[in-house]
């Protein structure tokens, strides 16, 4: 059975990578934070530090969001990670609420798509 942590990537970005780097060395497979450039610092620049500090851990985030972040770009961040530290990387996607400004009871997407980076 495989087991994996769930990290928030609260400042500073360092104590993300040493909680990862200490989940590996207790055991755990798979290392997940979200993805909300609204609430958390950007996830997938920590992935890199968390692959480079470890050995085997999977890292992902939970929820990544398509209105949020283009497809291809992230396919693209992903196939770079995997080519530089092996097929270590994981991808949950969703709408995630926070990353848009949206919440459960309704639906607000500001900035407007058009204008929004990935």
């Amino acid at each position: 059975m495989d087991f994996g942590v769930v990290l928030q990537t609260d400042p500073p970005a360092r104590d993300v990578v040493a909680g990862l780097t200490a989940a590996e060395d207790n055991g755990f497979r798979y290392g997940w934070t979200f993805d909300s450039c609204v609430l958390w610092q950007e996830p997938f620049v920590i992935y890199s530090q968390v692959l480079a500090a470890t050995r085997h851990l999977i890292v992902g985030p939970m929820v990544t969001n398509p209105s949020t972040r283009d497809w291809s770009v992230t396919a693209s961040l992903f196939a770079t990670l995997n080519d530089m530290f092996g097929n270590r990387t994981v991808c949950g996607i969703g709408r995630g609420d926070s990353a848009d400004g949206s919440s459960a009871n309704r639906r607000r997407a500001w900035p407007p798509s058009s204008r929004r980076c990935a």
